[in-house]
């Protein structure tokens, strides 16, 4: 999943969020640049998204995003507000998105996906003690 990847935009977890620096494959991955998405939502995400893509021009970038559920056709629901969904629909269509969530918010139904929700490419689930990479095929670049 991250073979060619060199650079990752994260977040800073909230309450009932994975902190993205406990999960192995991400932890020992070496990436070349790391960009922190900023904690508040009153923030832009068309504005930190064109910093990103200045950051980043023209390199592998993986993303990884928080959720309070996921399945595994790669929808994603977040707080209700947006913000990634609008981030992510001005950030280049290949860079790689990688969910992350914990076992119980995976769902086992399809979620519905509105229009304007932006899947993940890949989910990585918290199982207990130990982690579980799914590809959903949401999308292809």
């Amino acid at each position: 999943m991250l073979e060619n990847i060199h650079n990752c935009i994260t977040y800073l977890p909230l309450a009932g969020e994975i902190d993205p620096c406990i999960i192995p494959d991400l932890r020992d991955h070496v990436f070349k640049d790391i960009y922190r998405l900023p904690s508040g939502s009153d923030t832009s995400p068309a504005e930190i998204a064109q910093e990103a893509i200045n950051q980043f021009s023209k390199k592998s970038v993986c993303i990884l995003i928080p959720g309070t559920r996921f399945d595994r056709s790669g929808t994603r629901h977040g707080r209700g507000k947006g913000w990634f969904d609008r981030f992510l629909s001005h950030v280049p269509p290949q860079w790689l998105r990688i969910g992350i969530t914990e076992n119980h918010r995976l769902s086992s139904t399809p979620l519905i996906r509105k229009l304007w929700d932006q899947p993940v490419d890949w989910i990585i689930c918290k199982q207990k003690d130990s982690w579980e990479t799914i590809e959903t095929h949401a999308r292809s670049v």
